[in-house]
């Protein structure tokens, strides 16, 4: 799976998953223990161990969208939220040019 977040628990080292869903994560120890996260599925933590070799396969989360905001890399419960909502449906992307 791509875009998903690859990070050694208690660091700042992070990489993200390609298009393949591989990653590769440099400086890390047998006693680290790594985390995936990725909005929509379940965050999994595996200790590394003497492993080079990871095959993980994430669960998805249930939770009603109706009750969830993204907010950039995150989510919040939408009681949780003070400020504006507003609610984008797909056709207003349809005929919009990209740069």
């Amino acid at each position: 799976m791509q875009g998903v977040t690859v990070q050694v628990k208690g660091t700042t080292n992070t990489t993200a998953t390609d298009t393949k869903g591989s990653f590769e994560l440099r400086n890390v120890s047998p006693s680290d223990s790594i985390s995936f996260s990725s909005i929509g599925f379940q965050n999994q933590t595996f200790a590394v161990k003497n492993r080079s070799l990871l095959t993980i396969n994430l669960q998805t989360e249930a939770s009603p969208l109706e009750q969830v905001v993204v907010v950039g890399y995150g989510t919040r419960k939408r009681r949780d939220v003070t400020g504006a909502i507003t609610q984008v449906d797909a056709n207003a992307f349809k005929f919009r040019s990209t740069t």
